[in-house]
């Protein structure tokens, strides 16, 4: 009811976005909820539907119920006392799916009254946890509207889980500390925008030490200068990369929800949270791009050779058999496996499987239970690993694990580590070892890119090892620096790139004004093919090349685009004559050389005086070289010659026609 008269409330405002909350929760710290009347009725519920029959559940948990009514959910520690997180495994897994089963079922009683609402939350489930429910390909199912708080995992996540008419935003950004200083404003829409986004979210207007605007409501410097960077994003920039497909380096990364939660439950064991930041965040610094892959969908068979060239398993203990039958076909096509620690240790439900079910493909053999032990790294490289080494102190290893018919590269004490092994025409390599150290290395306060030199020896590592897989970035910013991001976007043969390094300092620095000025330095762009290539943001054609040398300044975005052809030429067609009050048609026509793929026009519209009518501007998408605009002229609009003047986004081309607007 409440929902209900939401949506109505809104409706009358033409309101099409509806945010159930601003963080919302599942629970506020670490509590094993929920074991209410409901609950515990809903989860008898979905064991049912879950395993289909008594039988089968008790098989599962090691039962002997004789009803449904006699299954209940454990407290974590009632499963650890008993040594069996099954009952543990399946409570959070249910309320996975209570959690995002609310926001679905909210989100279809405010489309009862607002058919075309998208509906979601903002601000929410930032960590991955056991405890908030969090179960990010659900929750995305679940809903058509979310803004995170900027992580690298979840940035990823939720991005590849978001259907397309999902309202997505990469953060908030605005008033905070950090943020009022015109460099943050500078990049952060851009990045916003180059991470897959389709929206801006501002925090917060006015009313308080967060406001982006004085009390009369004027906007403060530093926020004036995000509005400069957000409004060169809608005049076109913005509809061609969201209308375009953002690509990666073959690499998928796998969501295991189940995994989270063995993650919690075993003594020792690295945080998952941190362990999927810190993979997400050494490849962003490697210059490349995974997309990650739910449990769901390599049980739908989405893994795939043709897509992908590596699997990554980021402490995924917890795998179903479909999961490890797809992951086992993919190394046997060719494909490369790489594990952290303790692969496929256990089925989906945390029951363990009799033997590892990745141990053949892994060439080892783990046991149970996991076994904690740290030591010293000192790998000096091997051909696996594209002859790169690794030198890392006080490295957390399973001290379990055997080398089969795998081959140790190296040890730390006595326990295996880089284990390689062949398998069909692909490959798999266990670690064995946690990447999480990246994320914690130790930072010198005050230096520029702090952190950025003590990870160079992951950073080479992880390239080696890609490299052996067949994956290097496609584009490279040369000489390398610290944190530059690139972004690819496709649509048909047109590829756009998109380049932005982050700020040396803390952002907070750049509001204190104790950071010193950003400096452009010189640097080579390689865009790994040859094409004809433009400055977006410039309008600049730069000639039918591979590589660019340009200047790179952090925090000020670079967009380029790569066509299969030079636009020659853009032609506008507009009636002679349209009357005050009623709609004008245009016609827009790109040339070129060949058949040209779509583009985005920019349209704007100057009245008698020479001054814009910046409410008539639009930008069209073309179908190939070929878009029709249309606007209402007002009834009150000036007679005289208007003109009408077109530019091509992508590459700067321009061209106007003129029209001569009467008096109705």
């Amino acid at each position: 009811e409440m929902l209900t008269k939401c949506a109505v409330r809104g409706l009358q405002y033409s309101t099409s976005d509806f945010t159930l909350g601003d963080e919302n929760h599942f629970v506020a710290g670490r509590w094993d909820l929920c074991f209410s009347d409901t609950c515990v009725a809903d989860f008898q519920r979905w064991a049912r539907e879950t395993y289909g029959s008594l039988d089968k559940l008790n098989a599962e948990w090691g039962s002997r119920f004789a009803n449904w009514s006699d299954v209940k959910p454990q407290t974590l520690e009632e499963a650890q006392k008993t040594g069996n997180l099954v009952p543990w495994v399946d409570h959070r897994l249910h309320m996975e799916s209570v959690w995002a089963g609310i926001h679905d079922f909210s989100r279809e009683v405010i489309k009862q009254t607002v058919p075309h609402a998208r509906v979601g939350y903002e601000g929410s489930d930032t960590v991955a946890t056991s405890w908030q429910a969090d179960d990010y390909w659900q929750l995305a199912r679940a809903m058509s509207l979310n803004n995170i708080y900027y992580r690298d995992f979840l940035s990823l996540a939720v991005r590849d889980f978001s259907t397309p008419d999902t309202l997505l935003g990469a953060g908030w950004f605005g008033g905070y500390a950090g943020n009022r200083n015109e460099p943050f404003m500078r990049w952060f829409p851009w990045r916003t925008l180059f991470k897959g986004a389709n929206s801006f979210w501002v925090w917060c207007g006015y009313g308080n030490a967060g406001s982006v605007m004085a009390w009369d409501t004027s906007l403060y410097p530093f926020f004036k200068a995000a509005c400069e960077e957000v409004g060169e994003i809608k005049q076109g920039p913005g509809k061609l990369l969201m209308n375009a497909e953002r690509q990666h380096d073959g690499i998928a990364l796998l969501w295991s929800d189940s995994s989270v939660h063995l993650a919690t439950a075993t003594a020792g064991f690295p945080d998952m949270d941190t362990t999927l930041g810190s993979m997400v965040m050494m490849l962003h610094d490697c210059g490349l791009e995974a997309k990650v892959l739910s449990y769901a969908e390599v049980r739908q068979g989405k893994l795939t050779n043709d897509q992908f060239k590596v699997l990554l398993l980021p402490s995924a203990q917890a795998l179903s058999a479909a999961e490890v039958t797809a992951i086992k076909q993919f190394a046997a096509n060719g494909g490369t496996v790489i594990a952290d620690l303790r692969p496929g240790v256990t089925d989906e439900h945390g029951k363990p499987y009799a033997t590892p079910a990745l141990d053949e493909l892994f060439g080892v053999s783990q046991a149970a239970p996991f076994a904690k032990a740290t030591g010293n790294l000192d790998f000096a490289g091997a051909p696996e690993t594209s002859g790169a080494g690794l030198k890392a102190d006080n490295v957390l290893v399973d001290g379990s694990v055997k080398a089969a018919a795998g081959k140790a590269l190296a040890h730390v004490g006595s326990a295996p580590v880089l284990v390689a092994h062949a398998s069909g025409k692909g490959k798999a390599l266990l670690l064995n070892l946690s990447l999480q150290g990246y994320s914690k290395l130790p930072r010198v306060e005050g230096q520029e890119f702090a952190g950025w030199n003590e990870g160079a020896g992951y950073r080479t590592f992880l390239a080696g090892v890609l490299k052996t897989a067949g994956i290097e970035p496609v584009v490279r910013v040369l000489p390398a620096a610290p944190h530059v991001e690139v972004s690819r976007f496709r649509r048909g043969g047109a590829e756009y790139i998109g380049i932005v390094q982050s700020l040396p300092f803390d952002a907070l620095a750049y509001t204190n004004k104790t950071a010193p000025a950003l400096q452009p330095r010189a640097v080579t762009v390689d865009f790994g093919r040859r094409a004809h290539l433009y400055d977006v943001r410039a309008g600049k054609y730069l000639g039918q090349v591979q590589s660019l040398k340009t200047k790179l300044t952090p925090g000020l975005a670079q967009l380029y685009a790569l066509l299969p052809y030079r636009v020659e030429g853009l032609r506008v067609t507009a009636p002679a004559q349209a009357a005050a009050g009623q709609a004008l048609t245009c016609q827009v026509a790109l040339q070129a050389k060949g058949r040209l793929g779509d583009h985005v026009v920019r349209m704007q519209v100057f009245g008698p005086d020479g001054k814009e009518r910046p409410w008539y501007a639009r930008n069209l998408m073309t179908q190939g070289a070929n878009a029709q605009g249309r606007l209402t002229l007002a009834l009150d609009d000036a007679p005289g010659a208007w003109k009408l003047v077109a530019r091509d986004v992508a590459t700067g081309v321009t061209g106007s026609g003129t029209v001569k607007v009467v008096a109705k």
